[in-house]
Formats: structure tokens, sequence, C-alpha cells
């Protein structure tokens, strides 16, 4: 597949209250599965910056 829904992450009403996720992507979206991986696209720990990996589950 090569396609993605228009939205991959999202953030709550209430996740907008809260200091804590003001800089956050999101939560993975019911139909996305995603990943925060290195350049060598391995799984890094939650909270870094680093390059997101998006795709549509089936």
């Amino acid at each position: 597949m090569t396609e993605l829904a228009p939205v991959a992450t999202l953030l709550t009403a209430d996740d907008h209250d809260d200091p804590a996720l003001a800089r956050s992507c999101g939560r993975a979206a019911a139909h996305a599965e995603v990943r925060v991986v290195d350049d060598r696209d391995h799984e890094l720990p939650t909270a870094r910056w680093a390059r997101s990996w998006c795709a549509a589950t089936t």
C-alpha cells in the first residue's frame, strides 16, 4: 500500500490542555501504525526527536 489517510496522528481536545503534550505529534490514529525510528529504521524510545514512520493498517 502506498497511501495513508490524511491523518496519521492526532491529539484529542483534552490532550491540548496538557502542557507535556504541547509539542507532541499525538497518538496514532485508529487506522495507522506509527513508529519513531533512527536513520537505520531502528525503533527509538518515546520522547525523542526523530523521524516518524507511518503505515496504514490492513
